[in-house]
């Protein structure tokens, strides 16, 4: 057997010393300078003369046959990246592989969407999110959208589910390409109009892929809703998740059970049911009102909040093939699982204090801060994960510097973290639906240069505490909605 030295990436792409990945992000090859294969009996003078004649054997570069075929070879490379800052895990699924060649679109928006992730800027620059000043990635942007509209006025191509998670693609790349603070629409309000009317039609069988489709857009159009109130997600996408307006009370997930392998984790990492998310953006804007609500949930998330940070290390044994296979994306998993609860954890507690008179604020006040502290402590075990992944720690981060204490030490460590993930995606996607986000606390536009203003009437002038503004929402909340 022949030996070769190198990380796993470099192994399956056959370059030497270092893959391209690993090169091209400055990223450490793990097990360069380590023999992986030995023949049994092989003295040092042999394997110096077989090394010798296989130099000298002529090398010819193997190209994929086609288009199509470069372009499943890319993204199954950053599918196989085990840094998770680098991994498409974070953005799409694996099943969106199979489908590469079948829809003009979504190989258009996946082309431009490697383009971008090839030209991120590598781990713990400081550099915005494009390192490189190069024209290729708007390039492939421009051409990507051209055909998402020769596809949006082809009735056979556009309702179906190949549309619509080019759409979603074309929104992450969007968010990279344009400024956040130029109050640019993006694809949202589009994205929001396409998803039920995709639903409606069902002119395709559902599978893996049809349902990885439809929730990933679901899933941005929610942490959009969050922030731009004109964004209608209600009814529908109770039925992209199938379940009900009612928060239920957590309980332990399916395991992922093999017959041949240990689970991969023992409960569900989220540990709250997703009916709990699906009602936040109408909890944040009518707190008065569902304060009971509210109050439940509070006390499901201090109920979860232990086994979430329990697991964010599991102990359990896993083989080898298990860790290499899902290291990454699992990184990605316990990192929003933990973000979500601070951040929800974190709002709720604000309101309990401000609108709940006959609540103990002293156990609510030791709340804040244990979760102030895990905040901090989250973003900068999470730092490793950028720039693709730590989803959510923006909203926990920024979270707790709405609420901590004024001049404390937390205070002045939460900005700074802000500043350090001010590249990473999640704050991108932050930065582009805060001119849509009308009950933002004013201090972050305020205090953070860099934090983009809210471009309407942010609240009408008089209005009292109590009182309801034109549209229905709490006045008073503005002053604590410090969730995005």
């Amino acid at each position: 057997m022949g030996r070769y030295r190198g990380c796993d990436n470099c192994r399956k792409w056959k370059k030497k010393p270092k893959c391209s990945l690993c090169a091209r992000k400055n990223l450490p090859c793990e097990g360069v300078g380590k023999q992986r294969f030995k023949f049994k009996h092989q003295s040092s003078s042999l394997s110096g003369i077989a090394d010798q004649q296989l130099a000298a054997l002529p090398r010819i570069a193997r190209s994929p046959s086609n288009d199509a075929s470069r372009l499943v070879n890319s993204i199954i490379g950053l599918f196989e990246a085990r840094h998770p800052g680098h991994n498409l895990s974070a953005i799409i699924r694996t099943s969106t592989v199979q489908h590469i060649g079948h829809s003009p679109a979504l190989d258009a928006s996946l082309t431009a969407l490697v383009s971008i992730v090839d030209s991120l800027a590598p781990t713990g620059s400081s550099r915005l999110p494009l390192s490189q000043p190069s024209n290729r990635p708007l390039q492939k942007y421009t051409s990507a959208l051209g055909t998402l509209r020769e596809s949006l006025g082809d009735p056979s191509m556009c309702y179906q589910r190949h549309t619509l998670l080019a759409v979603f693609v074309l929104s992450f790349c969007h968010m990279w390409m344009v400024d956040g603070g130029d109050q640019s629409p993006g694809h949202m309000d589009g994205l929001a109009h396409f998803v039920p009317a995709v639903m409606d039609r069902k002119l395709e069988a559902e599978d893996q892929f049809a349902d990885d489709a439809l929730k990933l857009a679901a899933i941005q159009l929610l942490r959009s809703s969050v922030f731009n109130s004109n964004i209608q997600i209600y009814p529908w996408i109770f039925k992209v998740f199938d379940t009900t307006a009612q928060p239920r009370q957590p309980t332990p997930g399916p395991t992922h059970v093999s017959k041949t392998k240990k689970p991969l984790w023992p409960f569900d990492l989220y540990c709250l049911d997703i009916s709990v998310y699906l009602m936040i953006p109408q909890l944040l804007r009518r707190p008065r009102e569902n304060m009971k609500t509210i109050e439940l949930i509070y006390y499901m998330v201090k109920d979860s909040y232990p086994r979430c940070v329990k697991h964010m290390k599991p102990t359990h044994n896993q083989t080898t093939q298990d860790r290499l296979k899902h290291g990454a994306f699992m990184k990605v998993i316990q990192v929003e699982a933990q973000s979500l609860h601070v951040a929800i954890g974190l709002t709720f507690n604000a309101f309990l204090r401000a609108f709940c008179c006959d609540s103990d604020d002293v156990p609510l006040a030791d709340d804040r801060i244990t979760f102030c502290a895990d905040a901090i402590e989250l973003a900068e075990q999470s730092k490793s994960q950028l720039p693709l992944s730590a989803h959510h720690v923006p909203l926990s981060t920024i979270a707790a510097w709405c609420v901590a204490e004024d001049e404390s030490s937390s205070k002045a460590r939460l900005r700074q973290l802000l500043e350090e993930y001010r590249s990473s995606y999640a704050m991108v996607h932050v930065l582009h639906s805060a001119p849509y986000w009308r009950e933002a606390p004013e201090k972050l536009s305020r205090e953070i240069p860099w934090f983009p203003k809210y471009n309407g009437d942010r609240r009408r002038k008089g209005a009292g505490r109590g009182n309801m503004s034109n549209d229905g929402l709490d006045s008073e909340m503005y002053e604590y909605c410090c969730i995005l």
